[in-house]
């Protein structure tokens, strides 16, 4: 088990969100021997701003990683309400607002599930893992995932991925990805 805790303090005189504000966030990870099996909940929420904002978030992920040459299943399971990103946020985006959505006064704190789905095989060129992967999340959103992932060797990666996004008030948007990352 590894708990965690972070405490972010800023003070800003700029043209966004301005003045001072204090956050607190914590959580608790578990992760079995082998370090394929992993549970991890995460909080967080702003302890104080001089101006009317409301933020906090939950979050919780279960995680089965393949082996560690890359082979076998892979799982990922996540389900979060409301802002879940680290404390860092306060330096990196500034402090936001959560409120009703403008457009349908339906509340931003729905919840959202992530999940994804593939299995390491070996080839003669190193492991290609085929995924699947779903996020449901407020406005009756979703977003369909496929893709594939190439792994040449530790430092050399490869990725296709397909997916569509539906919202109940807007046309689906369709996208292809291709991604390389070499390690140096």
């Amino acid at each position: 088990l590894t708990p965690s805790a972070e405490l972010g303090i800023r003070h800003d005189g700029g043209d966004g969100e301005t003045g001072f504000g204090a956050e607190l966030g914590g959580g608790i990870g578990y992760a079995d021997a082998s370090g394929r099996m992993q549970a991890q909940g995460r909080g967080r929420i702003l302890l104080a701003h001089e101006g009317a904002v409301d933020e906090w978030g939950l979050s919780g992920t279960v995680s089965v990683k393949p082996g560690t040459d890359g082979l076998g299943l892979s799982l990922d399971a996540g389900l979060s309400w409301g802002d879940t990103g680290g404390v860092d946020r306060l330096w990196s985006n500034g402090l936001t607002t959560l409120r009703l959505d403008e457009e349908d006064d339906e509340p931003a704190m729905k919840p959202r599930l992530n999940t994804e789905i593939g299995y390491g095989l070996r080839s003669t060129s190193g492991v290609v893992t085929p995924y699947g992967g779903l996020a449901l999340g407020g406005r009756d959103s979703r977003a369909y995932r496929v893709g594939v992932r190439f792994t040449v060797n530790p430092a050399l990666r490869l990725r296709v991925e397909a997916n569509r996004r539906e919202r109940s008030d807007d046309d689906p948007e369709h996208r292809i990805l291709l991604r390389g990352e070499i390690d140096l």
